[in-house]
């Protein structure tokens, strides 16, 4: 496994942070060396240039879609964005839904973005719903809270819900040239099975090749121990968001 700072997104959303507060995260971000430093859209261009010449990132969160637009998002190297998902059981909600899907598809283009699908508004099979809502619109990310609201399930819960919902392959296309059946020779006793053989070559002749594309996964909000991040990504969790970032790395140096 990889170093568990590589995991980390180091987090201030504080609604009232200073300058000071913003800057001693930058310095703990470089420090321990964590994966990307999370700020409200204000502070990108500063922390852009606390952090240059490192390779952390810099990664912008919106509360709101609507506040989300091409020049403001150009500092950040990464997105998170909140999409409400609450009632998304309805088929009306998911109508809405839907549309601000494809519209943040179109401002962010091709830059790395996370959905916040915030877990700790919605039921179980809300979370199931958003999940594949995410997985169909091809995010790079499914995050789980902002951490702003009170937690009404354990972290691991969370995860285990989200990969429920993403255990069935999203199938899309790509250009790449994938010929799985041409290193098979067709010259087999078996004369129907050789016709079969040679059909199948000549279709994949004509057909791109065929990927399995699953968003991954960040899990964040209310992790404050570096037993419970471990736990975490051994899980299966690609990125953890937390606060705490300083306390989970202490507490590994000191079992050390």
């Amino acid at each position: 496994m990889k170093s568990l700072s590589k995991y980390i997104e180091h987090t201030n959303i504080s609604l009232t942070a200073k300058q000071k507060e913003i800057r001693k995260l930058c310095q703990e971000a470089k420090k321990y060396n964590f994966r990307s430093v999370v700020t409200f859209p204000e502070w990108c261009h500063y922390v852009k240039e606390q952090l240059k010449e490192t390779n952390i990132k810099a990664v912008q969160i919106y509360l709101f879609p609507n506040q989300l637009s091409s020049n403001r998002s150009l500092w950040a190297d990464e997105i998170d964005v909140f999409v409400d998902f609450r009632y998304c059981d309805s088929w009306r909600k998911q109508f809405v839904i839907k549309r601000q899907l494809q519209l943040l598809q179109a401002v962010c283009g091709d830059k790395p973005t996370k959905i916040v699908i915030e877990t700790n508004l919605l039921t179980d099979k809300e979370i199931y719903i958003a999940s594949r809502l995410v997985k169909k619109y091809k995010f790079d990310y499914i995050k789980s809270s902002t951490g702003l609201f009170d937690r009404v399930r354990l972290p691991i819960v969370e995860l285990k819900l989200i990969q429920k919902a993403l255990i069935l392959p999203v199938i899309s296309w790509t250009n790449k040239n994938w010929r799985p059946f041409n290193k098979i020779k067709v010259n087999t006793p078996n004369l129907k099975l050789s016709k079969i053989l040679f059909k199948l070559q000549q279709l994949t002749l004509r057909l791109p090749y065929l990927r399995i594309i699953n968003p991954k996964i960040k899990i964040s909000g209310g992790i404050r121990d570096q037993k419970t991040t471990i736990q975490l990504i051994k899980q299966g969790a690609n990125l953890i968001g937390t606060s705490h970032s300083v306390e989970i790395m202490e507490t590994k140096n000191e079992k050390k």
